[in-house]
Formats: C-alpha cells, structure tokens, sequence
C-alpha cells in the first residue's frame, strides 16, 4: 500500500529528489487516494450486487432448463450459496470503507484541528446516524430477502425434482414388473 502512495508522491512534482522519494505520502495525499479507495469499494460493492443477481438468475435458468440431468437435488442450492458468499463480499466491503472513514475522521480532525468549517466529510458523516442507517438497513433487507427466498426456491425446486424422480423411478419398476410378468419365461 505504500509504494502506491511512495508513487502517486513522486508523480506529484518530487521525482529527481531523493530525499523526496523517502518520505511518506502527506495527509492531504493520503486523504485523496482513501477517498478513491472508497469510491472503489462502493462500486465493487454495486458489482457484486449486479453479478449476483445475474448469477442466481443464470443458474437457476440453467437448472430448470436441464431437469433432466441435474445428478444430485443439492445442485439446487447453488443459488444460496452464490448469494452467501456475495453476503460475505459485501460485508468485507463494508468494513473495509468503515475503517477507512475512520482513520479520515483523524485527517480531517488534524486538518481541521482549529475549528475550520466544514468539518469535513466523514466527521461530518459521523455525526448524523441516520445518513448510512437506512441504505444500510434496506441493502441488509434485500440481501436477507435475497437469501430466503433462493433457500426457499431451491428447496422447492429440490423437493419437486426429488418427487419427480421417484415417479419415474416408480413408473420404471412397474413397467419391469408387467414387462416381467407379460413375458413368458423360458423353461
């Protein structure tokens, strides 16, 4: 992480100087890249949703189009599991723009430490709870309503194939057993 900072220093006006190239990223530099790293994040964060929506569609469209081959009923459970781990994806995100905006506050409160105005952002951000509760609370909702309803899905769709298979396993014995019984035996 820091030979990228060490980079974006040197591509700012301090490439011949050695004594230039030694020092560590000023606060303002800093602040800047955290500030892109942030955006990143949100827009992996955006991705992951769109992927992970196009994947569960994907699959499922897949399986119930090849009924016919699917070898095991737990191949159903894909969907959840993709959904899962997109769960996971987003959470690691989340903490990680968290931490970020955390250690801005510092630069901002060290930037702004004689009561400049604005604040800054994420300090500012800080102070009003509900600004992030919300889009939180609704982005948890519809991964939670996401995850449900693939469970249930896929718990539906395995039972249907499940009863699917039986009848036809059934449907083949008996046609054994009058092919068995029609057929005269040989002495």
């Amino acid at each position: 992480m820091w030979v990228n900072l060490r980079a974006i220093v040197m591509k700012s006006g301090s490439e011949g100087n050695q004594a230039a190239s030694n020092q560590f990223p000023s606060h303002a530099d800093q602040y800047k890249m955290l500030r892109e790293e942030i955006v990143q994040n949100v827009a992996e964060i955006y991705k992951t949703q769109l992927w992970g929506a196009t994947a569960t569609v994907a699959i499922y469209t897949w399986l119930l189009t090849h009924t016919s081959v699917i070898p095991w009923r737990y191949t159903w459970y894909i969907a959840p599991c993709v959904v899962v781990i997109c769960i996971i994806r987003c959470l690691d995100l989340i903490i990680r723009i968290r931490r970020i905006a955390k250690y801005q506050r510092r630069i901002e409160s060290a930037a702004f430490r004689k009561g400049g105005e604005p604040p800054g952002w994420e300090t500012y951000k800080a102070t009003i709870k509900e600004m992030d509760s919300l889009s939180n609370g609704l982005a948890s909702a519809i991964w939670i309503f996401a995850l449900v309803a693939t469970f249930a899905a896929s718990w539906q769709l395995s039972k249907a194939d499940r009863q699917k298979f039986e009848q036809v396993k059934g449907s083949g014995e008996t046609q054994n057993s009058v092919t068995n019984a029609a057929s005269p035996k040989a002495h």
